[in-house]
Order: C-alpha cells, then structure tokens, then sequence
C-alpha cells in the first residue's frame, strides 16, 4: 500500500489553483501561466491526526496554459480548446529515502465551451490528464503518475453591478490503474473557489479549495479500506488588471486534511488575451 491515499498523494489537479475570473477572448488566443511553490512538511492519517514520520515535500511548478477559443458556438456559447504543460522542480524527503526530479510532467489536454451574460459566466468541459510525465515505479520522485485522469467541470462565477464576485469551479475526477503498480487510485471530488471584490483594477478577496475522495484505491483488485484522502485550503487572494493582461498572487493554507499530506501554498499568475 501507498505511504498516502491517491497512491503517495498524487491527485492529477492542483487544488486552489483558480480564483477570480480570467478575461479570455472569444475568439483567438489567450495566455495563461502559473507559477506555485508548494511546501508539506506534515503528513497525516485518518482521523486528521499529524503521523510521526519524517515527511517534507518541496515543489516548484511552471505551468504553461494554451487556450484557443474557437469563435465557433455550437450551443450557444463560445468553444474552446486548451493544453496546460507543467514544468516540475520536486524535492521529496520521506521515511524510505529522500529523492528529487526536474522537467515536464503530465500534459493535460480539454475542450470546453463559455457562456457569458452582464453578471454570470458559466463555463462546462472536459479535461484529460495523460501519462507524459517521465515515470519509475522505484523512484521515490516522478513526474508522471503513470495513469490517465478523466476530470468533466463546471464553473461558475457572478460579478454584480458594484462589483462583489463569488465563484467556483467543480470537478470530478476518474483515474485509470497504474499498470507498472497495479494500483488504482479512487475517483475524485474537488472545489476550486473564490470571493472578493473589485475596486478599479484591483481585485481583493479569499480563495482555496476543497477536496474528497470519493471511492476507495484498489490495489491488486482489491479495496483499500478507510483509507480515503480529504483536504481544504484558504487564503488571501490579490489580482492587479491592466489592458489585455491581469497578475495575481495567492497565498493558500491547508487544513482538515486526511490520509495525504499538506502545507503551504504560494501562487502567481499571469493571464494575457490577444
């Protein structure tokens, strides 16, 4: 069995990750990067309690976001397609040794389609995790999770006239089995969210996340048993506008966590529309 749930803690999604409502055009090309440090130094069981093992996660992330709205609206709204391509820089210092791995992991490709009025925007797709990441099942350190995730989502944001904005961004996740381990991670529930308001081009607000899993891992087959991950996270959120780009920078703090670890998180993120 895995040192966590979702076999050593790896989700595919990294929760927290959205906030206030990027302006994308609704057609050509848009931009976005995200750059986060996340450093765990707990790991915890399942009742929420700190486990007496020596555990310290330190991750750099560069994540290259390609959106391409298509200008087609087949229902109504706008058609999208994207790619996200993250850069990876993990150091993992854990009870069966310490290890570290640089370069590209997973790439996720995903369609999705936009509907905007005055106040709400909606946004529906699909997105697909694929196994791109270099992998080795004897490392303590990858890249890649080595299996495929299927996330279909739902966001949904409201601005009003004075302008108070509330948003989330809902996904459900369904993981393939990792062949070289046979194990299977279970499937995924997960809220991105935000509020805050606008003052001019500046956005001020608190955003994070939460996290459940849903279904057992299975490994070999079989159930693993009391053994599902859970986690939140909250924290201030800034957001500067100028023209055609905006920049935000994001502090999140995990709590009520279960069977993985958890830490600190520090964003910033830069969208450009063309």
């Amino acid at each position: 069995m895995s040192a966590f749930a979702m076999e050593n803690g790896n989700s595919s999604y990294p929760n927290g990750s959205e906030d206030f409502l990027a302006k994308l055009n609704d057609e050509g090309l848009n931009i976005i990067n995200y750059l986060s440090y996340r450093h765990n130094t707990d790991s915890y069981d399942n009742s929420g309690n700190k486990k007496d093992m020596k555990f310290d996660s330190k991750a750099i992330v560069d994540t290259f976001r390609i959106i391409y709205n298509t200008g087609l609206k087949p229902f109504g709204g706008s058609l999208g397609v994207h790619m996200l391509i993250p850069v990876v820089d993990l150091e993992l210092k854990t009870p069966g040794g310490n290890d570290d791995a640089s370069g590209v992991a997973d790439v996720v490709i995903g369609v999705n389609e936009a509907f905007h009025s005055k106040n709400r925007h909606i946004i529906v797709g699909i997105d697909v995790t694929t196994p791109t990441g270099d992998y080795n099942k004897n490392d303590i350190a990858n890249l890649g999770k080595n299996h495929y995730t299927i996330e279909p989502y739902a966001l949904t944001h409201y601005i009003t006239d004075t302008g108070f904005e509330i948003g989330a961004k809902f996904m459900y996740d369904y993981n393939t089995e990792n062949n070289d381990t046979d194990y299977k991670s279970g499937q995924e529930f997960h809220i991105d969210y935000i509020m805050g308001q606008h003052f001019g081009p500046y956005n001020v607000g608190l955003g994070g996340y939460l996290y459940k899993q849903i279904t057992d891992d299975k490994q070999n087959g079989s159930e693993i048993e009391d053994y599902r991950a859970q986690a939140a996270g909250i924290g201030p959120v800034f957001k500067y506008g100028y023209k055609s780009a905006s920049f935000t920078v994001k502090y999140v703090k995990d709590f009520a966590v279960e069977n993985t670890s958890g830490g600190d998180q520090y964003w910033f993120k830069i969208n450009y529309a063309f």
